[in-house]
């Protein structure tokens, strides 16, 4: 018998904001997927960016039917089934953002009546695709490491102060930035707090300064490599830049 860990590969895929994604840079995550063959992905939540049903005001450039943005979103998803199927993946996490609660809102703001009855598993199919849904401001977690999409932080200091917050290892996104931070503990253990960028287009951010938004929103994504049998994890955040991705050692291009 062999006294190797069984390292379990687990891809972590932040915010994506499909329709309004970053198409180079979502098909360079796909390409990590297929390539990377991880065992395990999971979707960090804001997979859909809801913008036509949302109660801020719109930019209209981008308004489009609700049903138009659904079967963009759909198609998205589709694209991430593909890439799952062909890595041979069937643990497929999929963690609901405040994006996606908007649809929720959006119901009991306007039809409260229909409460339950519209609802983005149905939308989307989910569990007809083989995703497992956590409901937002819920967590999943994998050995000693935490997800979520986020426990209420944003700014420059969210990675460290997430972790902080929850106590244990916590992977979130949420924040669009790339940040990984290690905190010792008197026992000798390590605790890691990480937000791991997103997929979405800055061009389609209208609600702040576009160079605010180019400095601070970082392509990426997350990978884990578990030791089951103890829960210790290594994560690592990987930056997309100019199209490319590097895990372990190989390129991977859009």
């Amino acid at each position: 018998m062999s006294n190797k860990p069984q390292l379990r590969k687990i891809f972590l895929l932040p915010d994506v904001h499909a329709p309004f994604h970053h198409k180079k840079a979502y098909r360079t995550a796909l390409a990590v997927i297929r390539g990377w063959a991880p065992d395990t992905v999971v979707v960090l939540g804001d997979f859909a960016d809801c913008n036509e049903i949302s109660s801020f005001p719109k930019d209209p450039s981008k308004r489009m039917p609700f049903r138009r943005e659904i079967a963009l979103v759909n198609r998205a998803l589709d694209e991430l089934d593909g890439a799952c199927d062909e890595a041979g993946c069937d643990d497929r996490q999929f963690l609901q953002g405040n994006h996606e609660t908007r649809l929720e809102r959006y119901v009991a703001r306007q039809a409260p009546e229909l409460d339950g009855l519209v609802t983005w598993d149905e939308k989307l199919h989910l569990t007809e695709r083989g995703w497992v849904v956590t409901p937002y401001m819920r967590s999943i977690s994998y050995g000693h490491l935490n997800i979520t999409h986020d426990v209420g932080r944003s700014g420059v200091n969210a990675a460290r102060a997430s972790m902080l917050d929850l106590g244990s290892s916590l992977a979130f996104g949420h924040t669009h930035r790339l940040q990984v931070h290690y905190q010792g503990q008197l026992d000798g253990s390590r605790h890691v707090g990480a937000t791991l960028g997103w997929l979405g287009d800055p061009m389609a951010i209208d609600y702040r300064h576009r160079n605010a938004v180019l400095r601070d929103s970082i392509h990426g994504f997350g990978v884990v490599h578990l030791d089951e049998r103890s829960g210790e994890f290594w994560l690592t955040a990987v930056p997309i830049i100019r199209g490319r991705a590097v895990v372990d050692g190989v390129v991977y291009r859009g």
